[in-house]
């Protein structure tokens, strides 16, 4: 269990002073948000680089379409 030293009156102690709480479960809500935001930040990451790669995927094969079909530029202007 985590405990506590004061600086002022150099006690130890394991529980809040105020609701009498052990420290451990106060931290415990911090820490799963933070564990969850880092899972969610890994998932957004994820999916952005994938779609990146299917953007750069369709970008090179639009390219390779204007190149074959050169008309098919004009008729976009």
């Amino acid at each position: 269990m985590a405990s506590i030293e004061c600086y002022h009156c150099k006690q130890k102690t394991d529980e809040c002073p105020e609701c009498h709480e052990p420290f451990e479960q106060r931290l415990m809500l911090p820490v799963v948000l933070f564990i969850i935001a880092l899972l969610l930040s890994g998932i957004t990451g994820y999916r952005w680089y994938s779609a990146m790669e299917e953007h750069e995927k369709a970008m090179a094969l639009r390219q390779t379409y204007l190149k074959k079909n050169p008309e098919a530029l004009k008729k976009l202007r």
